[in-house]
């Protein structure tokens, strides 16, 4: 039983580092149709509780997301 627990556990350690690999991130800048960045900006994933808000340069990013295709929604009230 102990062996078993044992190779379970090292069997995990050594799964940990593929997982850490399968994460992805999106990201992006918002701009203008000047061309200026805006901040302030609410991007949201489409069906998800992940949100942010673009920083000062108009920057946002999500990390950590599993493989897949993602819907991106972006709202802004000026």
């Amino acid at each position: 039983m102990k062996k078993r627990i044992l190779f379970g556990i090292l069997g995990l350690i050594m799964f940990m580092p593929f997982i850490s690999l399968s994460q992805n991130s999106i990201k992006g800048q918002i701009k203008a149709s000047d061309g200026n960045p805006v901040a302030g900006v609410n991007v949201q994933i489409a069906e998800t509780f992940f949100k942010t808000v673009t920083n000062s340069a108009g920057e946002f990013e999500f990390t950590k997301l599993e493989n897949g295709e993602y819907v991106v929604n972006v709202t802004y009230v000026n």
